[in-house]
């Protein structure tokens, strides 16, 4: 009832917040953007100001001598500052008029990769510093990570073990060849690894060629793309973990070769190294997992080592749990 009449009240002009946006470039346009998704209500653009003529095209475009006039005028109740790189200048000029305004929120969207999503600014003396490594996980954190690592997937073995032997006797029926596969990969500080999985693709076809699976994948088996879909294969990656060289929750592993390329192309990639690998991360259970963007995934995995803490782990444990079992993107 509460949730039904705050959501008539917004429809109705009541209670919405008045936003100001100040400035231009692909920042403030994904803020427009992010502003009108569905799951955002009681938000009122009052207009856009000084966008040097490069406004967004469904906001109305306000002109004025300084921004204190436009907030006189329109009366927000936050204004936003965002301009391009190259417009460092203009930026601090209107950042500080911003300074000057009494009553009104002022945030600034700075011009950043969206790989550097929940990096820390703090200062030194008064000097603003912007934290862009992760920081390292401290002794105890990691010991702690460790036994949850060892105890719950040293219990898991136990549970699924029936389980386990079910898939290993259908991936040996479905076609000649070993039922688990091993594989080189990259964990923590870039020590190479193997890891394991139950067999799914035919073993006269290289598993290993550097590219991904696709729709209808050839080299395929039948039980294999059950096993994909349903990331049953990752299964036996539980004793990676016991071993010591995977974590349960982690970002997931490359191949070498990709590893090497991705730390030449991508900036920020090599940090993705400063944790274990691990079975399930925030990326795969946000849906950024196999055949889908490398950026996207990248960001969540900075974004995980960055706020890791035990807490962070359990929910995506039953994230994983509740809803990571089938993959919509795995072939």
């Amino acid at each position: 009832f509460i949730s039904a009449y705050i959501k008539s009240c917004y429809r109705k002009g009541k209670y919405n917040r008045k936003i100001l946006l100040v400035g231009y470039g692909d920042n403030l346009k994904k803020y427009e953007r992010a502003l009108h998704s569905k799951s955002i209500l009681g938000i009122n653009l009052v207009g856009q100001y000084d966008s040097q003529g490069k406004g967004i095209e469904a906001v109305r475009q306000l002109h004025a001598d300084s921004l204190r006039t436009v907030v006189e005028q329109t009366q927000p109740d936050l204004v936003v500052i965002s301009y391009p790189g190259n417009e460092y200048d203009r930026q601090q000029a209107m950042v500080a008029q911003g300074l000057d305004l009494l009553n009104e929120k002022v945030v600034l969207l700075p011009s950043l990769p969206e790989s550097y999503i929940g990096t820390q600014i703090s200062d030194f003396r008064w000097i603003p510093m912007l934290t862009l490594n992760a920081a390292d996980i401290g002794a105890f954190q990691r010991i702690a990570k460790r036994l949850f690592d060892i105890v719950a997937c040293s219990i898991g073995v136990i549970i699924i073990s029936p389980i386990l032997l079910v898939l290993a006797v259908l991936v040996k029926l479905s076609s000649p060849g070993p039922v688990i596969y091993k594989q080189k990969r990259v964990t923590r500080d870039e020590k190479i690894f193997t890891m394991y999985k139950f067999r799914s693709m035919r073993n006269d076809i290289a598993e290993g060629t550097v590219h991904w699976t696709e729709e209808n994948d050839p080299r395929i088996t039948k039980i294999g793309r059950f096993l994909r879909k349903t990331s049953l294969d990752e299964l036996p990656q539980l004793f990676n973990v016991i071993g010591g060289s995977m974590s349960l929750i982690g970002p997931r592993p490359e191949r070498p070769e990709l590893v090497e390329k991705f730390n030449a192309e991508i900036p920020g990639y090599r940090m993705r190294h400063r944790v274990k690998a691990g079975i399930s991360g925030w990326a795969q259970v946000n849906g950024w997992r196999g055949n889908t963007s490398l950026e996207r995934r990248i960001e969540f995995d900075l974004f995980y080592i960055r706020n890791w803490s035990m807490l962070f782990d359990l929910k995506i444990v039953l994230y994983t749990f509740f809803r990571g079992f089938v993959n919509e993107n795995a072939y």
